[in-house]
C-alpha cells in the first residue's frame, strides 16, 4: 500500500530532502512493523493512486506527520 502523508509536503523522489524523509521515515516506522493509518476524510485519494492519511507506528501518539512537518 502507498500512503500520501496527510498535510506535509514530503519531497518526491531527485528532490531535495528527498533521502532525509526516507530515513526519519524507516526510523520511525520500520518494514514489518505495526502501523495504523487514519485515513483524511477530506481527501480519499491522492496522485498516484495513493490513500492520503495520518500513520502512527508501533503504538505511538506521535505520528510519523507530525515527525515529518
Amino acid at each position: 500500500m502507498r500512503i500520501c502523508l496527510s498535510l506535509v509536503n514530503t519531497p518526491e523522489r531527485g528532490e531535495a530532502g528527498y533521502n532525509d524523509a526516507i530515513e526519519t521515515t524507516e526510523s520511525v516506522c520500520q518494514v514489518g512493523s505495526p502501523a495504523l493509518v487514519d485515513e483524511d476524510d477530506g481527501q480519499k485519494e491522492g496522485s498516484y493512486d495513493r490513500l492520503i492519511g495520518v500513520i502512527y507506528s508501533n503504538g505511538s501518539p506521535t505520528s510519523l506527520n507530525q515527525i515529518l512537518e
